[in-house]
């Protein structure tokens, strides 16, 4: 496979990328049939989300069975195909390894429920512990003391699960529980369980009255789930069926290890890991009285350890691995993606995306704060590079708006906004990943209702958004800017009924609704137009490879106090490139503290706005001159001074020694 580092990767979201059987979700023939797509593309790796067996309570990512393929994206068989077909183009298939927790379902989790010591050791397990009416503790809790039993004490925190969690939890109260191999597995003597004869409010009112901390789930609610049975409550960082692993056990990790080993023999090139930097939790758990829990299990105590062991003893050091850092730091990022470290190749990190986040909350809108922006690309960037460390770039995933939509202008200016925030990222340092549609300029779903939306996060807040006092079209209107259904429409490969997802005589409809866009925004379209963003894609992908500059140079950001513009030259062997996006959509200077600059004698790599030259232009902006602008065609300027750039305009500017 190509070096990572002028490799550019594409995400494919398995349920929205391609249905080939017309029953409304995307499956693995589905992709099988677009490899050769992707091949033209020019793209190197290619990441699927999760296809394994699955309740599909956050679509594949509450991992039932990681051996088995969920039926509603095909069979063993069909993904051996489909590895084997990717491999004879040239394109290594990344699996998406969701390690943090599992799902309910899972026969571990429910071995567990049935009372069985070993598998409960496979979860994070507490006592209730009491508080008064304010959620304070009133009385010494079992947390140190459990802290210091086997491997229990180490959790992190979810969503939660319904109290009747499963026919396995009711069979689990006739056990008698074990007193033996697993502390864990013991009924709590510190607080009694309510009465055998209780009702379900009163359990449930239990349940919300000693949780073990006041740790808020990533997805709304406690992040512990109480089980009755055991008078104890699982921590679930995540949904109340996303069941945290217990990291502490070396069981746990021999078995996550097995996985890995079982998928890399079939032929894989790399992995993704989920939420990877919550794996390891913290030795003593404590209420949170600044925050939702999150500072005392991210980057936990032994999460580089852990993580180290796992490339060892799989033996995937060499390989293409990623992993998904939730609220994580640059010290630990760098720690994570040193080669020095032997963890991962690169890793995910979000802070960019938080930008408009009002108070740092999700669920807050606001216009994104672009000086922010520039300050976070400049301290990940810049510090990743200090500290030897590699970042995986990008604007668009399976859990987030679409970026054209959130930081461009989708009405006035679709093409130039989508190109411009495409240039910005692949000439960055780091490898490229690529969201399916992204590179056609799929648009935010705008969904009209609640009931439009499959996500679970998304339903769960806009509950919680009307609950807290909006109006429905208030949290409407936030939950459209903000779900990570935006992300999650099919794939839209023509104009047809159903974009070309499925067949257009299907007798099922698309599992999510598809944007009445799809007529003009679609593979199909693009494909025949040499200035349409897909053909723009392709271009920056190639030029990763053309100029090692791209790949292997170092970056510095420049001009700092421009508000406007983001602006880096990447350096290396004497030449420069010097890079300039205006996030605007309004013409804006170049330079913010200066006349303009000196393009005298550059070549132009890529210009975004295709029709005029960047070499004696007389409005001082930059452009092509009518010739294809990302061709790598080495346009040299004359003397020429660039003032400004227009709306959402892209250049990059190659200097040579």
């Amino acid at each position: 496979m190509s070096d990572f580092r002028n490799s550019t990767v594409y995400q494919i979201y398995v349920k929205s990328f391609c249905d080939s059987n017309g029953d409304g979700i995307g499956d693995l023939n589905g992709i099988r049939s677009k490899l050769p797509y992707l091949k033209n593309l020019g793209v190197d790796y290619v990441w699927l989300t999760p296809f394994f067996r699955s309740p599909m309570n956050d679509n594949g990512y509450d991992v039932a069975d990681y051996y088995s393929v969920n039926p509603m994206f095909g069979t063993m068989d069909d993904a051996d195909a489909m590895i084997r077909e990717a491999n004879e183009l040239g394109l290594g298939l990344m699996f998406d390894m969701v390690f943090n927790h599992t799902s309910t379902e899972h026969e571990w989790f429910k071995k567990a429920l049935a009372g069985d010591p070993t598998y409960m050791d496979y979860y994070i397990w507490k006592d209730p512990v009491n508080r008064d009416a304010d959620g304070h503790i009133l009385t010494p809790t079992d947390s140190d003391r459990d802290s210091d039993r086997a491997a229990t004490g180490s959790a992190n925190t979810a969503s939660g699960l319904d109290t009747n969690v499963s026919e396995s939890a009711k069979t689990a109260s006739n056990l008698e529980m074990s007193t033996g191999s697993t502390s864990s597995a013991q009924p709590s003597d510190q607080i009694p369980a309510p009465a055998p004869n209780a009702s379900p409010e009163e359990i449930r009112a239990f349940a919300a009255s000693h949780v073990p901390t006041n740790w808020v789930s990533k997805f709304g609610g406690s992040a512990w789930e109480y089980v009755p049975a055991f008078n104890k409550y699982y921590l679930h960082l995540f949904d109340k069926t996303q069941a945290d692993l217990n990291w502490e056990n070396p069981r746990v990790r021999e078995e996550l290890k097995n996985v890995i080993r079982f998928w890399k023999a079939k032929g894989l090139k790399g992995f993704r890991f989920d939420v990877v930097n919550l794996i390891s939790k913290p030795a003593v758990f404590e209420d949170d009285f600044e925050g939702d829990g999150r500072r005392f299990y991210t980057d936990g105590r032994h999460v580089h350890e852990f993580l180290r062991e796992l490339a060892e003893d799989t033996g995937i050091a060499d390989m293409m691995t990623v992993g998904e850092m939730s609220s994580t730091s640059l010290a630990n990022c760098i720690r994570y993606a040193n080669p020095a470290s032997h963890e991962l190749k690169m890793v995910f990190s979000f802070h960019h995306l938080k930008v408009d986040y009002k108070n740092g909350q999700k669920w807050e809108l606001m216009a994104p704060d672009f000086r922010k922006l520039r300050e976070l690309f400049t301290e990940w960037q810049e510090g990743m590079e200090k500290g030897g460390a590699w970042n995986a770039v990008f604007w668009n995933n399976h859990d987030q708006p679409r970026a054209n939509s959130r930081f461009g202008d989708v009405t006035h200016y679709w093409k130039e906004s989508s190109k411009m925030l495409a240039t910005l990222i692949h000439l960055m340092r780091g490898t490229p990943y690529i969201y399916e549609g992204e590179e056609i300029g799929m648009t935010n779903a705008g969904f009209t209702s609640i009931d439009q939306y499959r996500d679970v996060e998304s339903i769960n807040y806009y509950r919680i958004l009307t609950n807290e006092g909006k109006s429905p079209e208030e949290a409407l209107h936030i939950i459209g800017e903000r779900s990570r259904d935006n992300g999650r429409t099919p794939m839209q490969w023509t104009a047809g009924r159903y974009a070309g997802f499925m067949p257009d005589d299907a007798k099922h409809e698309p599992w999510i609704g598809i944007p009445d866009n799809k007529d003009h925004i679609n593979v199909a379209v693009e494909s025949h137009d040499s200035a349409s963003i897909l053909s723009y894609y392709k271009k920056l992908i190639r030029l990763r490879k053309e100029y090692e500059i791209i790949a292997d140079g170092s970056i510095r950001f420049t001009d700092p106090e421009n508000e406007n513009i983001i602006s880096y030259v990447r350096e290396l062997g004497g030449r420069k490139l010097h890079v300039f996006c205006n996030l605007r959509g309004a013409e804006e200077p170049l330079l913010a503290n200066a006349g303009g600059f000196d393009a005298t004698g550059m070549q132009r790599l890529i210009d975004s706005i295709e029709d005029e030259t960047c070499a004696g232009r007389s409005d001082g902006t930059a452009g092509n001159d009518g010739a294809d602008a990302a061709s790598g065609a080495k346009d040299s300027t004359d003397a020429v001074l660039l003032t400004k750039l227009r709306p959402y305009e892209a250049v990059a500017l190659l200097e040579e020694n």
